[in-house]
């Protein structure tokens, strides 16, 4: 029945929140949460987004490529885990999290796009590319950082070639700026997201003929 089907949705996110904030599980789900998590043995959150990360790296390097689908579903799990975390609690120290889960989804749903030209996915990933950027604070750079808004760069890039929309291309370059701008000296991420900015670049310069741009 659809209400099962919803009692389940519920205690497979509170299994997950239970791992980092067992106060926010109900009362009347607790029973139900418990044995759910001695039948699955289920990891804790921060194992089960390590293992995504991982996943998606894999997949990213060629490997693992049929699993694309798979990984999309676990950080769907894992964000609707922290949101009612958040929800529950009004806790928020959980934003850095938060964010980087939203832009590795943005990103897994960006990949799908370049094997599907899924235009669902296009703007599902902009929308959560963007979220994923109102999280971030950039009072110090990191290359976790530089990721995240690099990531943003190339899902906007994307977007602009089915939209053709200008703006997204600017915003696109933009971001890819402030992606390096976020590096240490001598990160040796500089030339991966420098590489990408280069790219950019190009692309703009075919749309507009700057010579800026060129150089």
């Amino acid at each position: 029945r659809s209400d099962d089907s919803d009692l389940g949705a519920a205690v497979a996110i509170f299994v997950m929140i239970d791992s980092f904030a067992p106060s926010a599980v109900p009362e009347e789900l607790r029973a139900l949460v418990d044995e759910a998590k001695l039948q699955s043995r289920a990891e804790p959150f921060e194992e089960a987004a390590v293992q995504a990360v991982d996943l998606l790296t894999q997949i990213q390097a060629g490997e693992e490529a049929g699993r694309l689908d798979e990984v999309i579903q676990r950080f769907r799990q894992l964000l609707a885990a922290l949101t009612n975390h958040e929800a529950t609690t009004g806790d928020k120290p959980t934003a850095g999290t938060h964010g980087a889960l939203l832009s590795d989804l943005s990103l897994a749903l960006h990949l799908r796009v370049e094997r599907t030209g899924n235009i669902d996915d296009v703007a599902e990933s902009v929308r959560l590319a963007r979220a994923a950027l109102a999280t971030v604070s950039e009072s110090g750079g990191s290359d976790g950082l530089a990721a995240l808004i690099g990531n943003a760069a190339m899902v906007l890039a994307t977007s602009f070639e089915y939209t053709g929309d200008d703006a997204e291309l600017n915003e696109a370059v933009a971001l890819g700026i402030r992606a390096l701008d976020q590096l240490p000296a001598g990160s040796p991420q500089w030339a991966h997201w420098a590489s990408n900015l280069s790219g950019l670049y190009r692309v703009r310069f075919d749309r507009s003929d700057n010579v800026t741009d060129l150089d």
